[in-house]
């Protein structure tokens, strides 16, 4: 026995000195017939050396062709035939080495090469006489069959030469797909994976070396990937915000068709055209002089320069039609020109002449548009050295709202500034751009100028990057709506909002053995027969005994698996046992009878490439294991397999040769140690455990000791206790075990009488020096920047504690702080109090040494708070932020920022609280929640097959206009907006409007209003001259053309400038003689005409519908007068 295992070593050495000289040529100059008769015949391997030393060979293998010089050399030497193309059965007589090659069309011979371009054959074998042949002589006798499947050129079964291994059937199939693609290649023997190898140059040894069985089949495994479109999308930079609208020069020339004339002021150069008919017919075309007059012989002198146009065309139509018989009616001919200077950072600046109507952002586009550097908030007029008025055009691009875009007048300078804080916003938000900041704005301001944040943003999330005066770069994470006012902003701010990957919180997935798989939409009350509706969902082999549900609950999402029986859920679906109600965010598993079935694990280790714990199959045996394990690694020993099995309790251990293997079933858990073929007995283990760097078990050698396996376990901890370690060594055959305490000091240091030599089963056991002497913690709490706990030091004293803590905060108590000390005493715990001052300690002037798990507290200085701000602008003296005292009210701030200006419209005040913003948003919420609720409602199949042809007209209406709310409803922001009703900071002072200011409150007071508006349904909705004596509401709408079809007019209100809402139901229910067109106006309001809806007959006695969308329309309304 021991001369044959000799003789096996000294042969397998050989082949590996072989093997190790061939790969360590350069393969891509090596034939594939050369390299085969090299492996056969080694002495060739040092001649052909030889030739590579001196340089006589050229490789021209990559490109797949056979060295025509190697071919020669081996020709002469007699090793090779000379017609290599055309095999007489008299050369595979004198050549027997070339009947295992596997011949191709272009050379190559398959598995003898390690490059990725000869390693896989382009295409099958090329079926010669001869080759046909030998295949017949196969058939008939020594032969097994093959399957090739996956990523090969020809997947089927193949009956192919006993001896093929992996490689040469692979080869048999046509090669892999595509070389650099192959990833693995597996072997399933009667449906169990057997082995597997990763496609590296490394396994192509191995793979080489695996011989297959008879109905094996091999899977090979590729990328397999979707052709690409080069087309690259370009990613546009973002632009800045608002910069657009004056780039194209088409949109702001003024059509003299559509001007509104009747507010336009008359001036020389202008020309009016009069039309005269009736008795008198005629045509007058009336320049305006330099003296501001216009003269005809049929008005005489009229002066009109200065004059409003519809002034004007009154004063003249007056002095016409006064004449018997006589009409007439004025217009503007043709305006008069101006010449207005455009400066800053714009294209072109210089002087321009334009048409008096004109407007700001005209002359802006006629200078060629902004530069990058354009601030577009704050652009000034200029005339005579004096501002007279300027504009920021986000109120015009966000709102619409043109009043400070005014026409120009001679001499006017337009002069657009350089941008001074710049902010980039990117990701979920409706407009990302870059956007100009004023002074003060944050990082609130910045997301409603984009327009909020999409439906997909993760508002949780919102993150600023800034940068810091020292240069550094500070990242900072805001919550939505809670904080976003008081995070000021800074140029070069970067803001981004992630998308949001939160799963669907009404929803379920469905996996596993179902034609259906995915998301289901639930509702409260369903159960698994709602979404397993039929067995027609189940594919075939579905276990019916068996599914479960993953849910996570909690807040960690904490995850519970709850088991049913699905087929008593198909068939009996009013047992709620099985028939679960589902919950959010459930993921129901649907199983393959396979996946049900018990489990059959063996552990294979050892002498083995990859060992490890496998899944097998029912029927296999111990060499299917150790297959599946890689196969025999190169100390392995053919005939020492041990096999470890459990019965009845008790393990049994049977020692094997391969053959036996081959035979010898396997049962679950079987233990399979394949044995090195250096042992003369079956290896003995060690464990060492602890404070080591590796943990585990490791082979026992000879004379191994206990300094000796800390090594293998790559050293010790650095918190090892080094005094003291633990020996468990085993006593006898009942597997009791005797303590053995060493020092692991002396160990490591050598000494015998702690460094023990080990025996098999022995277990180490390396202790913590925290075992021995714990760590000890102190704390701190109250007037502290980081309060909690913290290690214990020794020699640790107060102060140390204090700023380990973040130091001290700005509200804390000097003269008094308390330790709170436990001692045990006789067995008892006490506590006492020491009363330390800070002003001394903080000084060093005294100071407490502490002690293991004293507890330290700071008091608090009460009534202390931080800077309260309210914000005051608009039509004040000294606008800006301003610091409060507690009670501090309305009308003492604005007196402190110096009173209101002559332009103040104090009456339309807007006072904005962050607590009544909040009731709103939770308003809209509900008013959303309950409009939704009413179209599902309306949408259900009972109520539509219940329905005339005229209600569900009616239906189909309402349900439209109700989906459009929801929409505007998405968009709305709260204002928080609080009504003040006062015409003076006297009259508020003493009224019951003058509130206690809260931090972050915000006072604006707008400038005097001329105009009224009318909004909804009217012919024509804009904005008025406010006139004292056309100021009923009655008035307005007929200015405005009067009221659609479709207008509500019993539901008609004002909003008032103040915020305020006049009703209709108000007005008839508190002057039972007037109603709602009776009400006078002022300046700065709006009136309000809403549609009228059609309701279905059994909607039209709810009222909760008008109401909620009259809240809804006061509250656009109140929105628009906000801006």
């Amino acid at each position: 026995m021991s001369a044959r295992i000799i003789k096996s070593f000294v042969l397998i050495c050989l082949a590996f000195v072989c093997f190790a000289k061939v790969y360590a040529l350069d393969l891509a100059d090596v034939s594939p017939e050369t390299l085969e008769i090299m492996r056969n015949n080694p002495s060739l391997l040092e001649k052909y050396q030889e030739q590579l030393n001196s340089q006589k060979t050229q490789s021209d293998n990559r490109t797949g062709r056979t060295n025509a010089s190697d071919k020669n050399n081996l020709i002469e030497n007699n090793q090779l035939p000379k017609n290599l193309d055309n095999l007489t059965e008299e050369d595979y007589r004198r050549y027997p080495h070339l009947r295992n090659l596997q011949r191709y069309d272009n050379g190559t011979v398959f598995p003898l090469q390690d490059n990725a371009t000869g390693m896989f054959p382009p295409k099958p074998p090329i079926p010669d006489p001869f080759v046909k042949k030998q295949l017949r002589y196969m058939s008939d006798n020594e032969t097994k069959t093959i399957g090739v499947f996956g990523f090969v050129k020809y997947p089927n079964k193949y009956k192919v030469d006993k001896g093929f291994n992996i490689l040469d059937s692979v080869a048999e199939a046509g090669g892999p797909l595509e070389l650099e693609k192959l990833q693995k290649i597996s072997v399933y023997r009667r449906g169990a994976e057997v082995a597997d190898f990763t496609y590296t140059p490394k396994n192509t040894y191995r793979m080489s070396q695996y011989q297959l069985q008879d109905n094996d089949t091999v899977i090979l495994e590729g990328r397999y990937e979707e052709p690409q479109d080069n087309i690259t999308e370009e990613v546009k930079p973002l632009e800045i915000f608002g910069h657009n609208i004056f780039n194209s020069t088409e949109n702001f020339i003024p059509d003299q068709n559509a001007i509104n004339f009747s507010e336009y002021i008359l001036g020389p150069g202008d020309r009016l055209q009069v039309y005269i008919w009736g008795r008198i017919t005629k045509t007058l075309s009336l320049p305006v002089n330099a003296d501001g007059s216009v003269i005809s012989q049929e008005t005489g002198r009229v002066q009109v320069s200065g004059k409003r146009f519809e002034e004007v065309q009154y004063i003249i139509k007056g002095i016409l039609e006064s004449m018997e018989g006589v009409s007439a009616e004025v217009l503007v001919e043709n305006v008069r020109s101006i010449r207005v200077l455009v400066l800053g950072e714009v294209t072109r600046p210089g002087y321009y002449t334009v048409s008096s109507f004109n407007n700001i952002s005209s002359a802006i586009v006629m200078a060629g548009g902004l530069t990058e550097r354009a601030n577009i908030r704050n652009v000034q007029i200029k005339n005579g050295g004096n501002t007279v008025g300027n504009i920021d055009f986000y109120n015009l691009i966000i709102h619409g709202d043109s009043s400070g875009d005014f026409l120009l007048s001679p001499g006017d300078t337009v002069f657009v500034p350089r941008t001074s804080m710049r902010v980039t916003l990117e990701g979920k938000v409706r407009t990302p751009a870059i956007y100009d900041l004023k002074s003060g704005e944050t990082l609130s301001d910045l997301i409603r100028f984009a327009g909020g944040i999409e439906a997909s943003g993760y508002k949780k999330n919102i993150f600023l990057r800034s940068f810091a005066d020292d240069g550094k770069v500070v990242t900072k994470s805001y919550i939505y709506g809670t904080n976003l006012r008081n995070a000021k902003l800074r140029d070069g701010d970067k803001v981004f909002v992630m998308e949001s990957d939160i799963p669907d919180s009404n929803s379920v997935e469905l996996k596993g053995n179902v034609y259906f798989t995915g998301m289901y939409s639930i509702e409260k009350g369903m159960r698994l027969s709602d979404i397993l509706s039929n067995k027609d969902m189940l594919k075939r082999n579905t276990a019916l005994e068996y599914g479960y549900i993953e849910r996570y609950t909690g807040e960690g999402k904490t995850k519970q698996v709850i088991g049913f029986n699905l087929g008593d859920v198909l068939r009996n679906p009013q047992n709620h046992t099985n028939n679960v109600e589902v919950q959010p965010m459930d993921v129901i598993n649907i199983l393959t009878a396979e996946q049900v079935k018990a489990q059959h694990f063996v552990n294979v280790s050892g002498e083995v490439n990859a060992a490890g714990k496998y899944k097998m199959p029912e029927i296999a045996n111990v060499m299917d294991a150790i297959m599946k394990a890689g196969g025999f690694a190169v100390d392995a020993s053919m005939e020492n397999i041990e096999v470890v099995r459990k019965i009845g309790g008790k393990f049994y251990t049977r020692f094997i040769d391969a053959e036996t293997a081959r035979k010898l079933e396997l049962n679950a858990d079987d233990n399979v140690v394949v044995h090195s073929k250096y042992a003369d007995s079956p290896k003995g283990y060690v464990e060492v455990d602890g404070e080591v760097n590796n943990s585990g078990s490791f082979l026992l050698s000879e004379n191994l000791t206990v300094s000796d396996l800390v090594r293998k376990a790559g050293g010790l901890k650095k918190e090892a206790y080094r005094d003291i370690a633990h020996l468990f060594r085993i006593k006898d055959e009942s597997f009791n075990y005797t303590l053995t305490r060493i020092s692991l000091a002396d160990a490591m240091n050598g000494n015998t009488e702690s460094n023990l030599i080990l025996r098999d089963g022995d277990k180490l056991f390396v202790h913590s020096v925290f075992e021995f002497n714990p760590k000890k913690t102190i704390s701190i709490n109250g007037a502290v920047n980081v309060p909690g706990k913290y290690i214990y030091a020794t020699e640790m004293n107060i102060k140390d504690l204090i700023i380990s803590a973040g130091n001290l905060k700005d509200n804390a108590y000097y003269d008094s702080a308390e330790i709170v000390r436990m001692d045990i005493v006789d067995g008892v715990t006490k506590y006492s109090v020491i009363d330390v001052n800070l002003n001394e300690v903080m000084k060093d002037k005294y100071n407490v040494r502490l002690q293991p798990y004293d507890q330290v507290y700071v008091k608090e200085v009460t009534g202390f708070r931080e800077s309260m701000l309210v914000k005051v602008s608009g039509e004040v003296l000294f606008p800006g932020e301003y610091a409060i005292a507690k009670g501090e009210k309305l009308s003492n701030i604005i007196r402190r920022a110096g009173g209101t200006t002559d332009y103040a419209h104090f009456s339309g005040i807007k006072f904005i609280r962050q607590s009544v913003k909040e009731i709103e948003a939770e308003n809209l919420k509900s008013m959303k929640m309950r409009l939704e609720s009413m179209i599902t409602a309306m949408s259900s199949q009972e109520i539509a097959s219940s329905l005339s042809a005229q209600d569900v007209a009616a239906n189909e209406s309402l349900t439209k206009n109700l989906e459009n709310t929801v929409k505007k409803l998405d968009e709305l922001e709260p204002q928080g907006r609080v009504v003040i009703d006062a015409e003076n900071v006297a009259e508020l002072a003493k009224s019951s409007y003058d509130f206690e200011l809260e931090s972050g409150d915000e006072i604006y007071i707008p400038n005097k209003k001329s105009t009224v508006t009318v909004v909804g349904e009217v012919f024509q909705a804009t904005s008025f001259a406010y006139d004292k004596s056309r100021s009923t509401v009655s008035d307005l709408l007929n200015r405005s053309g009067g009221m659609t079809e479709i207008a509500d007019k019993n539901n008609v209100y004002v909003v008032r400038a103040n915020g305020s809402v006049v009703s209709n139901q108000y007005v008839k229910s508190n002057f039972w003689w007037k109603d709602i067109y009776d009400v006078k106006l002022n300046a700065g309001d709006v009136v309000v005409v809403p549609r009228r809806l059609k309701f279905p007959s059994y909607m039209r006695d709810i009222k909760d519908v008008t109401q909620i969308l009259y809240q809804i329309a006061t509250t656009f309304a109140v929105t628009k007068l906000m801006f």
